[in-house]
């Protein structure tokens, strides 16, 4: 079909084998709801050949919304009493609005066999299950109604376009659904203030290759100015797999498939200790405003993905950041230079791993007290060993928590009582006038900080780390 059919008022006793809807083969589609000259609406009959295809009442569209209520347990919201079962297999396409709602408060839905193909809004009420739910252009999925805390188990599919989840103040999304696709998903709340929505990533959807978007928090668009950032009114994205977003990116902006920005705060579930971003289609993209990394005590989140910084980026949280790949600047290009405001990387608590030479090349890294840098001993195999991490791009590549107070590093991977020279950092000449760093304790060694100036004018900071000597001590 070239064009959705008008079937307004049609009865169709026997659908055809011959048609397909999307491709497949449907045995149930839901009430088609089409708004007359008057405003009345119409209910559409589908049957299979001999199959009853179940079909919903149109009790709630008349009020104007045009929504039909999945409620399988309450025979008032379907035509004729006929409700499908948790056992139905098959395909249901929804033309109107679509409500998942449980017949009690608290309740779920499970439909594993059922398929729905949804081409209008999907307010979700509960708990739900599906084999699959289709959305075939930009549709939203409103995941605030009902119960606080809800999952989307089964399948979520994005054919086009950008879809959206659609939170609000104090409701928690666990998205176990395997995702598929070469969408895009938005991550929006409904709140107009103080929206505090929350999203669980939990399926490992390697066959999802398109975007992720969290820029705005607000579904009605960017309300700026952005918030105290200590003040928690974010959409917060939970992470527990690398692999939670996405596999090989199909989009020729693969160093913007994560944008982050105003509102978001990117964190780990609290049942794993390390995730690692790795998939090399893939980039995140740092926005306008604020994004937010947390991480709890003894959490690690490795990104070996570059990032491309158009906004701020804060490190909150005991946990560990370790970033592994090259810093881009406003539009991906690795050619474009860093400009002032925009390359911003706040370290307010925690550490900061770098784990390549041009991590944070052209990024002002600025410390809180208590936050530290941290370098591998053993890093040659990421091309530090000789210079360590580089930052030349930047004027200031370094801004402490107290103007002349050094930059405290941890020198990762020594043994006790270690001899080793490790390169820390190298920046400009200009830079290096008034930067210094604070090492670590190492048991059972002596370890300082001298400078190199290197053959290009560079100065390279160097942790020159030896065993402490035996003492004889006669009384």
């Amino acid at each position: 079909m070239d064009r959705e059919p008008d079937l307004t008022g049609c009865i169709i006793p026997d659908y055809p084998a011959s048609q397909k809807i999307g491709g497949l083969l449907p045995r149930f589609k839901d009430m088609v709801c089409r708004a007359a000259n008057d405003g009345t609406y119409t209910t559409v009959y589908v049957r299979y050949h001999d199959d009853v295809s179940w079909t919903m009442n149109t009790a709630n569209a008349q009020t104007g919304w045009g929504v039909c209520a999945f409620n399988p347990a309450n025979s008032s919201y379907w035509v004729d009493g006929l409700m499908p079962s948790p056992n139905s297999v098959g395909t249901m396409v929804s033309t109107a609005a679509l409500e998942l709602s449980p017949e009690t408060s608290g309740g779920s839905l499970s439909y594993p066999g059922l398929t729905l193909i949804a081409n209008n809004t999907v307010f979700l009420y509960a708990t739900t299950e599906m084999e699959n739910i289709i959305l075939p252009s930009s549709k939203t999925i409103f995941a605030h109604l009902g119960a606080s805390t809800k999952h989307l188990r089964g399948n979520l599919t994005l054919l086009a376009g950008t879809c959206s989840l659609n939170n609000y103040v104090g409701t928690t999304l666990h998205l176990d659904a395997e995702m598929h696709g070469d969408g895009a998903l938005a991550f929006l709340s409904a709140a107009n203030n103080n929206p505090k929505a929350y999203f669980y990533l939990g399926g490992t959807n390697d066959d999802f290759h398109g975007k992720f978007i969290s820029t705005c928090s607000f579904a009605n668009g960017d309300r700026g100015p952005y918030p105290d950032p200590a003040k928690d009114w974010y959409a917060t994205i939970y992470l527990k797999d690398g692999r939670n977003l996405g596999g090989t990116y199909s989009g020729d902006d693969g160093w913007a498939a994560f944008t982050v920005g105003a509102w978001t705060k990117l964190k780990l579930a609290s049942t794993v200790s390390s995730v690692t971003l790795d998939e090399p289609t893939r980039g995140i993209f740092v926005t306008k405003g604020c994004a937010q990394v947390d991480l709890s005590a003894g959490q690690t989140l490795t990104v070996k993905e570059p990032i491309t910084f158009g906004g701020e980026l804060r490190k909150l949280g005991a946990g560990c950041l370790a970033l592994g790949s090259g810093a881009r600047f406003i539009d991906g290009d690795p050619a474009t230079a860093p400009q002032e405001g925009t390359n911003r990387l706040a370290v307010c608590a925690g550490t900061l791993k770098l784990l390549s030479t041009n991590a944070v090349d052209g990024v002002q890294i600025e410390m809180s007290a208590g936050a530290a840098i941290a370098v591998d001993a053993d890093s040659a195999a990421e091309g530090m060993s000789e210079f360590g991490f580089v930052n030349t791009r930047w004027a200031t590549p370094f801004v402490p928590a107290e103007a002349g107070a050094p930059i405290p590093v941890t020198v990762c991977g020594l043994a006790d009582g270690a001899t080793a020279t490790v390169p820390i950092c190298t920046v400009s000449s200009a830079a290096a006038s008034g930067l210094s760093f604070k090492l670590a304790r190492i048991p059972r060694c002596r370890a300082s900080v001298v400078t190199r100036t290197n053959a290009d004018g560079t100065v390279t900071f160097v942790a020159d780390v030896k065993p402490t000597g035996a003492c004889l001590v006669v009384w």
